[in-house]
């Protein structure tokens, strides 16, 4: 080897270098193209319509399609309705129509009045024809922002109370705050849903035994039994006491079926159909 590189060095040839070793491309990862949702539209929609809902097959989802058209259906005629009798209004009175489109541009509502309505011009006078309406309305409205100028002091002072009793509910229960926050979250989810007119059967459960209505009810269901049972045996005593053959007709029911006396709603149903009444006329 000496020699051979004695030699290369006196003819003035540059050795050539050992051939490098291949560097391994490096790999490019293959993105995964996501499954195809091949879900009818109309169930995307029905799902995304009824959020809180589960459905087993096709059957309940036609039948959830067949609601939410019905609902929709409604609310585009409840909106037509309102459409047409506010453009009516603002037909007859154009006054109106500008001040709302003031509104909508940015205006208060002082700044809006003064510009399109006549004040002292809309007030009546005690013998104009419309004066006994506006009066009443007036108070009306006066009655309105004192009932909730009161709420608003209710609802603050009840907000503090509240706080109170939620403290000292969760150091009466030694709860941690991870336990105190996902218990006024659960609550919080409750009041929530009846604000907004919904009672789940959750709550129904949470409420039947929270009241302690359960046991209640176990021990009415047996006092009630034992009740029947000894009226049952002095009507015996009774029968058996009873002279036979005083010779007076047997006595025998018509077969007219007895009325059942009607079973009223629950207050809370009442309650909710006040608050859709009231909604419906805002509509």
């Amino acid at each position: 080897m000496a020699e051979d590189e004695e030699v290369i060095k006196e003819q003035g040839v540059q050795p050539v270098p050992p051939p490098a070793e291949a560097v391994p491309a490096e790999k490019v990862p293959v993105e995964e193209t996501p499954a195809e949702d091949n879900t009818p539209g109309w169930k995307k929609r029905v799902k995304e319509y009824f959020k809180d809902r589960e459905f087993q097959d096709d059957d309940e989802m036609s039948v959830a399609a067949e609601e939410m058209i019905d609902d929709l259906m409604d609310y585009k005629n409840k909106g037509q309705e309102a459409s047409e009798r506010l453009v009516a209004l603002m037909e007859s009175e154009p006054s109106v129509a500008d001040l709302i489109a003031d509104l909508m541009d940015g205006a208060s509502l002082p700044e809006a009045l003064a510009k399109n309505i006549d004040l002292d011009g809309i007030t009546p006078m005690e013998d104009d024809p419309d004066y006994g309406k506006w009066e009443e309305a007036k108070n009306n409205r006066m009655e309105q922002v004192q009932a909730q100028k009161q709420f608003d002091e209710d609802l603050n002072g009840n907000k503090v109370e509240s706080s109170k009793n939620f403290q000292a509910f969760a150091e009466e229960k030694d709860l941690g705050e991870e336990e105190t926050t996902a218990f006024l979250d659960k609550v919080d989810q409750y009041l929530d849903d009846i604000y907004r007119g919904k009672v789940s059967k959750e709550f129904l459960d949470a409420m039947f035994k929270a009241t302690g209505y359960d046991e209640a009810l176990v021990q009415a269901r047996q006092e009630a039994s034992t009740q029947a049972k000894n009226e049952k045996v002095e009507a015996k005593k009774k029968e058996y006491k009873k002279p036979k053959g005083d010779g007076l007709p047997e006595v025998s029911g018509t077969g007219t079926p007895i009325e059942k006396p009607r079973r009223e709603k629950p207050a809370f149903l009442s309650r909710l159909e006040k608050i859709e009444e009231k909604h419906k006329r805002r509509i």
